[in-house]
């Protein structure tokens, strides 16, 4: 005997008798064809009966949510039930909707105008990506949003104003936020100004905080987290066999989660074996191999889960109505996965599997170019982001009339507080500006003497790089000062003088290095009994890891991981984090160090620092300093002929690196290929920061020449 259509079972006396009976048909049998359940559309019938009692004949004009909620109000009075009201409106206002009957509410916004023209501007002239659209219309409307509740008007707003929003929003935004924010503003301040909205000047005073390049940890997860994650999609249940054809997508393939749910039927050509991808970014399609694992979770999700539907993308929900799944349908099943199981990582989102499978092809020995080939990347710098080495897995304005002359110290203050807001530490900028403005005295601005600022830059000692530090510094606060109408004018000399070199790094030899050593217990002080050994640490650690001093004070004993033998350096020059493996000796030495250490108070447990004066609180960089100049007189290593200034405990680091380049040249290694490793260790972005470091001594000079002879000779064999 064959089964009643799923509508026919929901069909009845009442539901016949009710008005808007064809309406309510019409709807029933469209979520019948979504895959609707019989129970499903019994429940809808039933509430759709009540809806079409209460509603007004003149129904076909629009019901708004007003009207509706009446509705739900009416049927609640005559049934008790808790979720009642709520359950009529979550039936009726599909209903209406599919009907057209549905009236949105309006929210009106006051530039509701001016934003629907700016919106239109990015969609038909310059093209954007509708994802482009709706991020940028979100953060001008919050803008134009504090406007109205500041009271500001667009016509009337100065730099100082978009100052004054950045600072109150500073708690809310990251400095990759900001750029970001800042960047859509800008956009829009440039086409209001183009439009006669508002001040041409507006966009130009916007300064974009410093991102630097790779400043983070790598965060993608280990291949063997991603090998967990996917065991666990090893059942017959329908979710899985869906989820382990969309994790594979973005861990083999490196897809963004927008285009796995953008991914068609017709995409997949199973006779030739192929993937066509649809690259977001680039807007350009990719062909990839259909890898035979990923051919396999994907028939088998089509064949056996994928609901019949009219849509053409593959991924679709699994309950009616069978809709294309969501971008963030996707994350939120990713982030589940790493939340049920445990791992631990930055970013929990299907973005951390693309960063996972550029780490997985480095891991491999692929180059750059082919990894950003696989990834649908432009150049090869938009891959530096993905494939971070893991050393855990590997080891003018006018003023404005009517306006009083700010002081100079509430023109610094500004300025710090809109550095800061962008992200920024600028502390020592912060004591160099208030520096200033004490020596320049009570005054406005705008009264500041050349001749004044002349004598600041000098100071009182010879002519050092001192003086570039802070006329790049006062430059900075004068280009602010001047953008914003508290200046008119730069006092700031035209001719740069010409400074001298700057002081050549020197490299300790090994019996200089023992010499140090050997001379840290005369660094003994009774009032401070760790100094010396303390200090023997430190300058062990210096030279073992390459750290550089600050780095190293501001170390907590947690930040050594003694069983992993690797230190963790947070948020350290240009805001990077990064991890610096270390050998067994100097593991060693930590080991012993840290047992002492805890001899001296622990204010935070843990947390505290690594090195530490006896109050248990951080070692000051200063006193640290001048301890090294002691040992390095005890230690009889003196100024280098020709140089102004003694050799420095930074030096240490040049020591560590031309070291490690003599030791390769040695061994024979290949030089070339492992200075971009040298750099990663060192915390640069590029070879190019190293370059400084290697310095060329007469051993490093003497290795490079005997690597160039073997060369020239193998040449001269093969001719």
């Amino acid at each position: 005997m064959s089964k009643k259509p799923a509508l026919a079972k929901v069909e009845g006396s009442r539901h016949r008798e009710a008005p808007f009976l064809q309406e309510r048909e019409r709807y029933l049998r469209h979520c019948a064809e979504l895959g609707a359940t019989p129970g499903s559309l019994c429940i809808k019938r039933n509430e759709l009966i009540w809806v079409a009692r209460l509603l007004p004949a003149t129904a076909s004009q629009g019901v708004d949510v007003s009207l509706l909620q009446e509705i739900a109000r009416k049927r609640a009075s005559m049934h008790t039930g808790v979720t009642m009201e709520c359950r009529m409106i979550a039936a009726a206002r599909p209903w209406l909707r599919f009907l057209g009957w549905w009236r949105e509410p309006i929210i009106v916004l006051p530039f509701q105008g001016q934003l629907d023209r700016y919106v239109k501007w990015m969609r038909d002239e310059r093209g954007f990506t509708p994802s482009t659209v709706a991020q940028w219309q979100s953060r001008t409307t919050q803008f134009l949003q504090w406007c109205v509740d500041t009271d500001r008007r667009l016509e009337d707003l100065q730099p100082d104003d978009i100052d004054a929003y950045f600072i109150q929003n500073a708690s809310r935004w990251g400095r990759i936020s900001m750029k970001g924010v800042m960047g859509a503003l800008r956009i829009y301040l440039r086409y209001s100004a183009t439009q006669g909205l508002c001040d041409s000047r507006l966009a130009a005073a916007l300064r974009t905080p410093r991102v630097y390049t790779q400043e983070s940890l790598p965060y993608a997860p280990r291949w063997t987290d991603m090998q967990q994650i996917l065991a666990t999609t090893a059942t017959d249940k329908p979710a899985d066999i869906r989820n382990r054809a969309i994790l594979m997508l973005l861990s083999i393939y490196g897809m963004r989660r927008g285009e796995v749910v953008a991914l068609r039927l017709d995409q997949v050509n199973w006779a030739g074996r192929t993937l066509h991808v649809f690259r977001l970014k680039r807007r350009q399609p990719q062909v990839y191999p259909l890898l035979p694992t990923v051919a396999e979770a994907l028939a088998s999700y089509i064949d056996t889960v994928r609901p019949p539907a009219s849509a053409p993308q593959i991924f679709l929900g699994l309950h009616a109505p069978h809709r294309p799944l969501t971008p963030q349908a996707v994350f939120d099943l990713v982030n589940d996965r790493f939340k049920a199981l445990g791992i631990e990582v930055k970013h929990r989102g299907p973005h951390a599997l693309r960063h996972a499978c550029a780490a997985r092809l480095v891991d491999q020995g692929l180059s750059l170019k082919e990894i950003g080939d696989h990834l649908g990347h432009h150049s090869a710098s938009a891959t530096m982001t993905y494939a971070k080495v893991d050393m855990r897995a590997t080891r003018s304005r006018r003023l404005r009339s009517g306006r009083s002359v700010m002081e100079l110290i509430d023109v610094v203050t500004a300025y710090v507080a809109m550095q800061r807001s962008l992200g920024l530490r600028f502390e020592a900028a912060d004591r160099l500006l208030r520096q200033f403005a004490h020596q320049m005295g009570n005054v406005g601005i705008a009264d500041v003497r050349p001749d004044a600022v002349v004598e600041f830059l000098q100071g009182t000692g010879p002519l050092t790089a001192t003086w570039r530090l802070k006329y790049n510094v006062l430059a900075g606060l004068y280009r602010f000062a001047i953008s914003r109408g508290y200046s008119e004018t730069c006092p700031l000399p035209a001719n740069v003088p010409k400074l001298p070199p700057p002081q050549t790094p020197y490299v300790y030899s090994t019996a200089e290095l023992r010499r140090l050593i050997d001379a840290t217990p005369l660094l003994y002080n009774y009032r401070s009994p760790q100094q010396a050994s303390m200090y023997r640490t430190l300058i062990l650690l210096l030279y073992g890891s390459g750290l550089r001093i600050g780095e190293a004070l501001r170390l907590t004993i947690l930040d050594a991981d003694l069983i992993d033998r690797v230190i963790t350096v947070h948020d350290t020059k240009f805001f990077k984090t990064r991890l610096v493996p270390i050998g067994q000796r100097l593991s060693t030495e930590l080991a012993t160090h840290i047992e002492r250490r805890r001899g001296l108070p622990m204010p935070e447990g843990n947390n505290s620092r690594l090195f530490t004066s006896r109050t248990g609180h951080g070692w000051p960089y200063s006193q640290v300093i001048t301890l090294f100049q002691r040992l390095r007189q005890m230690a009889k290593i003196e100024c280098p002929e020709g140089e102004l200034h003694p050799p420095r405990l930074h030096d240490l680091r040049h020591t560590a690196t031309v070291h490690r380049v003599l030791a390769w040249y040695r061994d024979g290694k290949d030089v070339q290929r492992l200075l971009p490793q040298l750099a990663t260790y060192l915390g640069h972005v590029d070879i190019k920061s190293t370059q400084r470091y290697l310095r060329m001594t007469p051993e490093l000079l003497a290795e490079a020449s005997r690597r160039f002879a073997q060369y020239a000779q193998c040449g001269d064999d093969h001719e």
